[in-house]
């Protein structure tokens, strides 16, 4: 090696160095702005407010008219059941996926029971809900315990299936982290775990629906009896 090989090899460690900052500078904003998009596209959704749609239950064929609206403060989707007035909750991190109906093999296999035309699939959301989510009963009370609760949501057409469905998928994925407490001497953020992950949510989904609260009539603590003189008795 000639005495010029140490400069030539640091010149080109140098060189190599710079090369990967650059590429992870170009990573990262890329990544930024994929997730700028992503956040903006969930505002979009939310802002539209309740929108109208149908609900398709698997199992029976039976269609709901009913109006749904996205919460991005919550990470929710709710629907509002217009036969029943109820309003039902699901909650985005208990989503197990969510996929355009016309690829999903279960919808395939019901179609005609189904009476779905082309363009239904085309403008349809099939949403999963995991077997542990609370209240994944809600979309279909009368699923056996060796089937996941599915929704099928009919959008009113394909630009607003595409969109809801960005935008759920993009809840979804977001991973939620909580601060350790301040005595642990491991990193100052943890995953956070399933079973409080289920209490934060329907905790914060309580909100979501406000019910008149029916409190007993409050009873008058009976008065204490009047001091009686002796004296004046005797």
């Amino acid at each position: 090696r000639g005495p010029g090989g140490s400069t030539a090899s640091s010149g080109e460690a140098a060189a190599g160095g710079g090369g990967a900052r650059e590429s992870w500078r170009l990573a990262c904003n890329q990544q930024r702005s994929k997730a700028n998009a992503t956040r903006a596209l969930v505002r979009a959704v939310a802002s539209w407010g309740p929108q109208p749609a149908r609900l398709v239950n698997l199992r029976t064929g039976q269609q709901l008219h009913v109006t749904y609206w996205l919460r991005d403060d919550v990470k929710a989707l709710c629907i509002f059941n217009r036969e029943d007035t109820q309003v039902r909750v699901c909650i985005c991190s208990h989503m197990d996926s969510c996929e355009e109906a016309a690829s999903s093999p279960d919808v395939a296999a019901r179609r005609f029971f189904l009476c779905l035309s082309s363009e239904d699939l085309r403008r349809a959301v099939l949403v999963t809900m995991e077997r542990c989510a609370q209240g994944a009963q809600v979309f279909q009370r009368d699923a056996s315990q060796g089937f996941r609760p599915q929704l099928l949501l009919l959008c009113g057409d394909r630009a607003k299936q595409q969109d809801l469905r960005g935008a759920l998928r993009a809840l979804m994925s977001e991973f939620l982290i909580h601060e350790r407490p301040t005595s642990s001497e491991q990193s100052p953020f943890d995953q956070i775990t399933v079973s409080q992950r289920s209490e934060e949510d329907a905790a914060a989904a309580r909100p979501l629906i406000s019910w008149p609260i029916v409190r007993p009539a409050a009873h008058k603590a009976p008065e204490p009896p009047c001091p009686v003189d002796e004296e004046a008795v005797a």
